[in-house]
């Protein structure tokens, strides 16, 4: 039953970071991981303005935490 579920998972995650591309598991985990990587690389590009208009008493660590 674990590994049904973990099948399941797999496919979804699969369906979105790559849906036409390979379905190994491997392919699905290391597509997934460059797709996390580029997101999180896009929240910095889009926090950055709001960093920089921080007074300097905030702290820019916490900031990103809500951004």
């Amino acid at each position: 039953q674990k590994k049904e579920k973990l099948g399941e998972r797999i496919a979804a995650l699969q369906q979105l970071v790559s849906p036409f591309g390979k379905t190994d598991t491997a392919s699905v985990l290391h597509e997934a991981m460059g797709y996390i990587r580029f997101l999180h690389d896009q929240v910095q590009v889009l926090c950055s303005p709001y960093l920089q208009l921080l007074p300097s008493s905030s702290s820019p660590s916490s900031f990103q935490h809500q951004c």
